[in-house]
């Protein structure tokens, strides 16, 4: 799960304060270039009808880097996930703005999600297995039935929740690449607006 964050000393509490600050001041926000969080935040300004132009994007080699960025109020605002973000949430160094999911997640229940706070922004990072091309279906199907069945585990679901901020969703390999085609599409809108070169 994607989740916004500030600087626990920042006024902003959500993300109607968020849309104020970067309306009324502009922004500096932190994010890798071609990474999911560039992505989330041209997907986030674009659905508040922010130009790109009106905000500074920061970039930084990785989502460590901007830790101590946002931790040194370098910059407003970068986009975290439970393990990147969730012990500062914990101990109070960063406040989630909200979720780019469209459920709270557990270790956040206090957290509104974007959608819940009237800006209609979800956005994931997915996880997937790949074979090499020209792998026999069958052996597609058998590995593809081992994660199935491994993730009917209940401790194994709840770990990879809680633990790892991630929502368990398995698809078979004809719904994933489905799944994929359709991101690609979307996310190729998304890229067509960003100036990779700057």
């Amino acid at each position: 799960m994607n989740i916004p964050a500030v600087n626990a000393e920042s006024d902003i509490t959500g993300i109607e304060d968020a849309l104020a600050h970067i309306r009324d001041n502009g922004a500096r926000i932190g994010m890798t270039p071609t990474s999911t969080d560039h992505f989330f935040w041209v997907m986030f300004l674009n659905a508040a009808g922010i130009p790109l132009d009106e905000v500074r994007l920061i970039g930084y080699p990785d989502t460590g880097s901007q830790v101590p960025a946002l931790l040194a109020n370098e910059i407003d605002f970068t986009m975290l996930n439970l393990p990147s973000g969730g012990s500062f949430f914990e101990d109070g160094s960063f406040r989630p703005i909200g979720v780019a999911h469209d459920e709270r997640p557990g270790r956040l229940p206090d957290t509104p999600t974007i959608q819940e706070q009237g800006l209609e922004v979800l956005h994931s990072t997915n996880r997937g297995l790949f074979a090499p091309l020209g792998t026999a279906p069958e052996r597609i199907e058998i590995i593809a039935e081992a994660f199935r069945r491994a993730l009917e585990n209940e401790e194994l679901v709840e770990r990879i929740t809680n633990e790892f901020g991630s929502v368990v969703n398995f698809l078979p390999p004809d719904e994933y690449q489905e799944f994929l085609d359709n991101s690609q599409e979307s996310l190729g809108v998304v890229a067509r607006e960003i100036d990779f070169d700057q």
